[in-house]
């Protein structure tokens, strides 16, 4: 699936791996991949318990083989290196290791790695996958992740790709002011996205400045709804300051 933000990814893998188990899937021989620890925890906790289901990491994944395949003083050392990509090498060296996995899910596909992909269908080479990532979100191309294998994917024989773009957290004119940045990007970025929100939501213009600032704070009354963002540390000192001598809790 090639997807766009806020159109609930995570709830779209959670609901397809519960509806392969329940049509009686084998979890020994199903993986779900996350991006982070925290990621796999949430997901397990919409997924629920089934015994033998990964979810998780890849590297946790590949940790798990290469330890149980008799590598585990060689992985163990690239754990106290923090070169965690070095258990990609390993396996290659030991594809022996890898236990069958018949059907994989991966989350956020637009920042898998080379390294990565070549352990999806080089070694783990699953009958079924199912795969959700939204191009437009890839930030770690410094790590030789191509967003654009997606598109690539979906090319494959007896590939079937879904697009989902109804976006269900951001107000429309909030969504739509959005979208004017994204334009100015270039061809290279688009967003098809859908306001399924059926709240308009308000965007204030105007030059940011601490004085602007200052005059908006006292039309500011619910807080905790708010957020500011700051580009930098420094920035975000003098705002802090600002909301603190104007009594704003923050």
């Amino acid at each position: 699936m090639i997807s766009s933000a806020a159109v609930g990814k995570t709830a779209c893998i959670a609901a397809r791996t519960k509806f392969l188990l329940e049509l009686g899937e084998d979890p020994y021989q199903m993986a779900v991949i996350t991006f982070t620890i925290a990621a796999a925890q949430e997901m397990r906790e919409r997924i629920g318990t089934y015994e033998g289901l990964f979810v998780g990491t890849i590297h946790a994944l590949v940790y798990q083989w290469l330890c149980m395949g008799g590598y585990k003083i060689e992985a163990d050392k690239y754990v106290d290196d923090e070169d965690f990509d070095k258990f990609f090498t390993l396996l290659k060296k030991h594809p022996e290791c890898a236990r069958r996995i018949k059907t994989l899910i991966v989350d956020e596909a637009q920042d898998v790695s080379d390294n990565m992909w070549y352990v999806f269908f080089e070694i783990i080479q699953p009958e079924n996958f199912f795969i959700v990532g939204d191009p437009n979100q890839s930030i770690y191309s410094f790590r030789h992740v191509n967003p654009n294998k997606l598109f690539e994917i979906s090319e494959w024989d007896d590939v079937i790709t879904y697009h989902l773009n109804e976006n269900y957290r951001n107000a429309r004119n909030i969504l739509a002011f959005a979208k004017t940045f994204i334009r100015k990007a270039g061809m290279d970025m688009s967003d098809t996205s859908i306001p399924m929100n059926q709240n308009m939501g308000r965007v204030i213009k105007g030059t940011y400045s601490i004085e602007n600032l200052e005059k908006l704070l006292p039309k500011i009354h619910n807080y905790g709804d708010w957020f500011i963002l700051a580009r930098t540390n420094a920035t975000a000192d003098k705002i802090l300051h600002v909301l603190t001598k104007n009594k704003i809790p923050c």
